[in-house]
């Protein structure tokens, strides 16, 4: 399955009982939902799921429309602000609710800071 950002592979993996696509170029990664939620539980999970270079997933999360791989017509994945760290931002598909975290995201989201709450206070909705 193509990367929705590279055009890479994504390639499926599992960590313990964590299911997640991530791509062999960028780093990013897609899984859905009760995946993430299930990792947040897991102890250090994102050390083992996002090990693409966070440089490098911030050049591509400029990337802007995107299309879920997961569906043979297109659809347009959603830009949505994770609601935990207001600095982040992510794909959604309308559809299968998979999200796409561009590498070092993952990590950010479940390593939260007293700089990450300050930033949550102080952001602003970004522009459509």
């Amino acid at each position: 399955m193509e990367c929705p950002k590279c055009q890479g592979v994504l390639e499926d993996k599992t960590f313990t009982t964590i299911r997640y696509h991530r791509c062999d170029e960028c780093g990013g990664i897609m899984m859905t939902p009760d995946m993430v939620h299930r990792a947040k539980q897991t102890i250090r999970s994102y050390e083992i799921i996002d090990v693409g270079s966070a440089r490098r997933g911030r050049e591509f999360n400029l990337l802007g429309d995107i299309d879920c791989p997961f569906h043979d017509a297109p659809i347009q994945m959603s830009k949505i602000q994770d609601v935990d760290q207001t600095h982040i931002w992510l794909e959604q598909c309308p559809k299968c609710e998979r999200l796409f975290f561009d590498a070092g995201e993952f990590t950010d989201k479940h390593r939260e800071t007293l700089w990450d709450r300050v930033l949550g206070l102080l952001s602003m909705p970004r522009p459509s």
